[in-house]
């Protein structure tokens, strides 16, 4: 029957099923069918189910890898504290190396949960292997007592290892100590151990097995490498007799022979003196592991083990040192890159520095190591959030609740690590938003909130090593970091020289440097001659050779070299150059060695031995032959948060035995190892091999499917560079249309229309698939602003569907009315919902559907008479969801109408649309009739009415729906608009500028015109910063189009601004050059639009002392009746022409109270401010000031002189 052990949530198992232990520890479990199996997760083919304990479930696995079956541990129930124990377990196990501990190999951590894979064993624990059936009470033979002695010392060797890497085990017992069928003794269970200068999930609790626990240990005090010498001594004991000793009472007498007499009838003296010993009391009087090793008379030395990387000794790096430690102790955020050719010692500087920095509350240092071996999401960051999450939760509970912002379930959602510590749980469940670009935006910005507030108390440091590999989207993340954020931190990235080009990681981070004001950089330069020259006599000793010239050239000033060069002397070879120094050592090798050498270099990164084996085509002794090589330095372990791995010692050994490889030989190791990555959750690496194998067509297949699991997990840039490179290998329609979509979700729409268009031209065998991948290229340019571009796409798609596109306004305005004319006689639309409703229509109401609305926001009067034919067709064919968006359109279209009937027909059309939505269940229909009746409340003059229902849409958009960038925008413009005349300062003021940095930083020009321009603009001057608004670019002229609502929205939003700066004059000469523009395109038609160019004319009249033109303006805005804040427009232009005199105060006052009754709060501010000065109430102006101040306004006299201006 299988069995484990279970021994405080640690397993190890045997094999098979023919074992005949028994312990009282072993719990039999029945054998399960694959359909108790968890999934595949990673690389990791769950095989069979081997028994569970309190915390975890094993199960019998195969590590695709390592070509080997493993043991691999889950949590039984997963939650944040169960993952945070058993990853833990895992890394504390992997600090250390060494024959007498178990092997852990992985972890993993995913939706599912955390778990880890590790050896299986087969054997005895350790009380029952050394006893071997004698009954308690009797005493071991001479050859038991030989045994045991060998077992404890093998068993000491490992608990030494332990200790000098500062980690003390905790829950030493038999149970935990396996024998197994060759004779290796193996310390298991790492659950509770903790190193000493960390602090554990369980902190000072007093954890273990009372029954070995030492008194420190069980009274919750420091317990040290004493507490398991403790331990050991009771085991000790316990193998002589076949009896657990007696524990003392804890904090009273130590064991003594008199305690215990039953020790020495059953062993030597010295063994029993070394029981009494080891649990003296206090722990300082107990033997040292070193004492105890030679008391057993076996040699406690580890036997071969792959070792953790090496490094020459420090050199002449004092100065160095002390420069970081600077940039690491210093205020506000920081980017430090560290650089220097290979081999130069860099990883080694910062680590010894970073642990000499990181002592102390104020003080959080979170270092890791980019790996290029995975194609993880967001690869640099995420094992930087592993290591804050243990910060955070030793933080206390009031404190961390004030980590928590709006965006924390965002950014738990994208880090589930996160929800275990407690303030920040809730983000798990709490609802974020559903479209896929604005939930990583809010996991972004959640994150920035974050660091912020850890920073305010204390210092942050993160490291970044081998920065190189750092992918798109980690990039992407440090770039919105800086640009939203100023935490108190420092970023060191470390990186080869002459890597930085190219690498998106270490541009971000120098381009957040320059941002920041704080851009450090350390190079490590090639040692100097002399320095060298010391390095070499220090490796070399007596062995040092006279005349050392040609040694120091070949090294190049690295100490790695220097190392390698200095291994060859020390083995009386003479060696000319380091290629000469590797092809000696090689040849000494074995066949086997020389295979798997050339497979390292191949794989050109870092793998398991199993790997290798495999591709090297090795059956057996792959692990002992990697020992070789790392014993040549022709192979080094990578030692991280992954698995032992291997790769070439140096970048100048793989490139000597890669040379040496035949061509032929080269292709098969690729092809070799193209086939073994098959599944196996590394596309960079299967990419490349098959690239390297002429294996194009494959390659271009595997970086697809790369391409669409990055876009999954929201890694866009990621999934941009898997399908770039499919298009560059093989181009293909998946491929071109996978690159176009990704590269819509970054904002590239001018890029993303090209690949959509390319896809569609090798889609040509597929006439549908081509012309929907036709209207969406025409669509992705039609929203990136390029008119001419979009139309020239889909112009074959529009002469097929017969749909005609009007040249001029004039005629695009006649049609418009003639075809709703036309709907009106239709009477109400009929609503079929059978299948095949749309008898294959579908393509033309799509079409019609995409120009209309990306016309609507550049050319509105073509947007207009596209958007009504979409609803005669669509009211024809009575498809309930494309039914809904038309009479959403509709409706916001009518409204621009603003007479009495048109916009009641508006509501009506509006519900109608909602309604509608709600029986088709469709999110996105909902959304969109939202946004209709946001429109026509805003273009109705009801701004507080517009603000809510917009924020409803914008809400609805961002949880419930996907690839809906396009719509947010359109709603947010008229969301910020109402805001914008409702005078909520706090809440634009956040939206724009955050609006604008993600539109640039996306490339998204649209987006960022509209906010920069149109009433949302007046954030720019509430924050006194004119400048973003006249310092832009302005919108370009779109081919036929006479003037575009970018183009006007530019006009109000840069005329505002003149006033703002007091260019009266500026802003009369662009209002008067851009005044043919506006009526051609049509905007006067439109009351709305009328009575806001209106009253911005009166406003630049009035600047310029015009008051003719400003009762003019007023009388023309008081025709416009059935807009809610017409009347306030019309006061406010007329009080406009009284001018400053005393005279014009009572005007200013009415049209104050106007204003308020408009709910225009800022507006009624700047009248009721400017009345008190006509009438000499300084003073009282103040009022109004202090209030706009109290707002946001940052310079509220200036901006309420741009309200109601006169003349200088």
């Amino acid at each position: 029957m299988p069995f484990h052990l279970d021994i405080s949530g640690q397993t190890l198992l045997p094999e098979d099923l023919n074992e005949s232990v028994s312990v009282p520890t072993l719990r039999p479990v029945p054998r399960r069918g694959t359909e108790d199996l968890p999934p595949d997760r990673a690389r990791i083919r769950f095989l069979a189910s081997l028994g569970g304990g309190g915390m975890g479930l094993v199960y019998r696995a195969w590590d695709v890898d390592m070509q080997a079956q493993v043991a691999a541990k889950l949590v039984r129930w997963p939650s944040p504290d169960a993952a945070v124990q058993l990853k833990h377990e895992f890394r504390v196990a992997r600090q250390v190396g060494h024959p007498n501990l178990v092997s852990l190999y992985d972890l993993f951590a995913d939706d599912l949960g955390a778990f880890f894979t590790m050896e299986l064993l087969r054997g005895e624990e350790l009380i029952r292997f050394l006893r071997r059936g004698l009954p308690p009470g009797f005493a071991l033979g001479s050859e038991g007592l030989l045994e045991l002695r060998r077992v404890f010392a093998d068993l000491v060797s490992g608990l030494r290892a332990l200790h000098e890497a500062g980690i003390v085990h905790r829950d030493l017992k038999p149970a935990n100590v396996l024998v197994t069928d060759e004779g290796r003794v193996v310390l298991l269970d790492f659950g509770v151990a903790a190193h000493r200068l960390e602090r554990g999930p369980f902190g000072t609790q007093a954890v273990g097995t009372p029954a070995y626990m030492a008194p420190e240990q069980a009274l919750g005090r420091d317990a040290g490498p004493a507490a398991d010498a403790w331990a050991l001594g009771c085991l000790l004991s316990e193998a002589l007799t076949g009896q657990r000793a007696r524990a003392p009472m804890w904090g009273t007498a130590a064991l003594d022979p008199d305690a215990n007499p039953a020790i020495r009838p059953f062993g030597p003296d010295d063994l029993a003196d070394l029981v009494v010993a080891l649990q003296s009391w206090p722990a300082g009087e107990r033997p040292s592991l070193a004492d105890v090793a030679k008391v057993l008379g076996h040699s406690s030395a580890p036997r071969l083990t792959m070792p953790a990387k090496t490094h020459a000794p420090f050199v002449d790096r004092d100065e160095a040192r002390a420069c970081l430690a600077g940039w690491l102790g210093g205020t506000g955020p920081t980017v430090v890159a560290a650089t220097g050719p290979a081999g130069i010692g860099k990883s080694a500087l910062i680590g010894a520095t970073l642990a000499a920095f990181a002592g102390g509350p104020d003080r959080v240092v979170l270092s890791a190591r980019c790996a290029n071996t995975e194609s993880v999401p967001f690869r640099a960051w995420d094992p930087v959030v592993d290591l804050l999450s243990e910060r955070l939760l030793a933080l206390p509970r009031e404190e961390a609740d004030g980590l928590v912002s709006p965006e924390t379930p965002s950014l738990v959602k994208l880090f589930p690590v996160l929800a275990r510590v407690p303030a920040l749980a809730f983000g798990l469940d709490a609802p974020a938003p559903d479209d896929p670009v604005e939930r990583r935006q809010a996991a972004f910005r959640g994150f920035g909130d974050l660091l912020e507030r850890l920073g305010e108390q204390r210092r942050l440091v993160v490291a970044m090593d081998e920065a190189v590999w750092g992918d798109e989207d980690s990039a992407a993340l440090l770039t919105d970091l800086a640009a939203r954020s100023a935490p108190n931190l420092c970023l060191v990235v470390a990186h080869r020289e002459g890597q930085a080009e190219g690498a998106p990681l270490i541009e971000a981070a120098r381009e957040a440097g320059l941002r920041w004001g704080g851009l450090g950089t350390l190079h490590l330069p090639p040692l100097a001659d002399a320095d060298a020259d010391a390095l070499l006599a220090e490796l070399l000793g007596e062995h040092l050779p006279a005349d050392r010239s040609a040694l120091l050239e070949q090294a190049e000033g690295s100490p790695f070299l220097l190392v390698e060069l200095a291994h060859q002397l020390r083995g009386g070879s003479a060696v000319a150059t380091v290629e000469q120094a590797i092809a000696a050592r090689t040849a000494e090798l074995d066949a086997d060695a020389r295979r798997l050498r050339e497979a390292a270099a191949i794989a050109d990164s870092p793998v398991t031995p199993g790997f290798l084996g495999e591709l090297a085509a090795l059956q057996e002794g792959v692990w002992e032959a990697c020992y070789r090589l790392r014993d040549r330095r022709l192979l080094r372990s990578v030692r991280d948060a992954r698995a032992d791995r291997v790769e070439p010692y140096h970048e100048r050994v793989q490139q000597a035995v890669v040379a040496g490889l035949s061509p032929a030989r080269r292709v098969a190791l690729h092809a070799r190892a193209a086939h073994l990555l098959r599944g196996a959750g590394a596309p960079l690496r299967r990419v490349r091999h098959l690239v390297a194998a002429g294996e194009s067509a494959e390659a271009a297949r595997c970086a697809v499917d790369a391409g669409r699991d990055a876009q999954a997990a929201l890694a866009f840039e990621q999934a941009v560079s898997f399908f770039r490179q499919a298009t560059e290998l093989v181009p293909s329609v998946e491929a071109c249309e996978g690159l176009g979509v990704a590269l819509r979700y970054t904002g590239r729409l001018a890029e993303s229309a090209e690949a959509l268009l390319r896809a569609s031209e090798l889609a040509a065998g597929d006439e549908q698939r081509a012309s929907e991948l036709r209207r969406a290229a025409g669509e992705a340019w039609l929203h990136a602003g390029d008119v001419a571009a979009g139309l020239r796409a889909m112009a074959p798609l529009l002469e097929r569907a017969g749909i005609g596109i009007p040249g001029s306004v004039g005629a695009a305005q006649l049609t418009s009315l003639w075809y709703r004319v036309r709907f009106l006689i239709g009477g109400q639309p009929r609503v079929r919902t059978a299948p095949g409703a749309l008898s294959g229509e579908e393509h033309r109401l799509d079409l019609l559907w995409s120009l209309s609305t990306a016309l609507g926001m550049v050319d509105p009067a073509r947007g207009d008479v596209l958007g009504v034919r979409h609803l005669l067709d669509a009211a024809r064919i009575g498809e309930p969801v494309r039914l809904s968006r038309a009479l959403g359109f509709e409706a916001s279209c009518e409204a621009f109408a603003g007479s009495g009937w048109f916009l009641r027909r508006a509501r009506e059309l509006a519900a109608r649309a909602s309604a509608l939505a709600s029986e088709t269940g469709n999110p996105a229909d909902r959304a969109w009739a939202l946004m209709a009746m946001c429109t026509v409340h805003g273009l109705a003059g009801e701004f507080a009415e517009s603000a809510a229902v917009g924020r409803e849409a914008e809400g609805a958009y961002l949880r419930e729906c996907k690839g809906v960038d396009w719509e947010l925008m359109i709603v947010r413009t008229y969301l910020n608009g109402s805001l914008a005349l409702l005078g909520e300062v706090s809440e634009l003021v956040a939206r724009v500028p955050a609006g604008l940095e993600d539109a640039e930083r996306r490339g998204h020009r649209l987006a960022a015109v509209v906010h920069r321009a149109g009433q949302p603009s007046v954030a720019w001057l509430w924050l006194d910063q004119p400048e973003v608004i006249l310092d832009a670019e302005g919108p370009p002229a779109t081919e036929g189009v006479p003037f575009s609502a970018l183009e006007y929205f530019h006009l109000l939003g840069t005329t505002q601004a003149r006033l703002y700066t007091g260019d009266a004059t500026g802003a009369r000469a662009a209002l008067d050059a851009a005044w043919p523009g506006v009526k051609a395109g049509g905007f006067l038609t439109f009351p709305y639009c009328s009575t806001e160019m209106a009253l911005l004319r009166a406003r630049v009249a009035a600047a310029c002392g015009d008051a003719t033109a400003c009762r003019a303006q007023a009388k023309a805005i008081a025709g416009a009746t059935n807009l809610r804040h017409a009347p306030a427009f019309s006061a406010l232009a007329l009080a406009l022409s009284g001018g400053s005199t005393a005279a014009a105060a009572p005007g200013y006052r009415a049209a104050a109270a106007a204003c308020t009754a408009a709910g225009l709060r800022l507006y009624a501010a700047a009248c009721a401010w400017r009345a008190e000065l006509c009438e000499g109430n300084t003073a009282a102006a103040t009022t109004q000031v202090a209030l706009a101040r109290g707002l946001g306004v940052v310079a509220p006299e200036r901006y309420f002189g741009s309200v109601v201006p006169v003349p200088a």
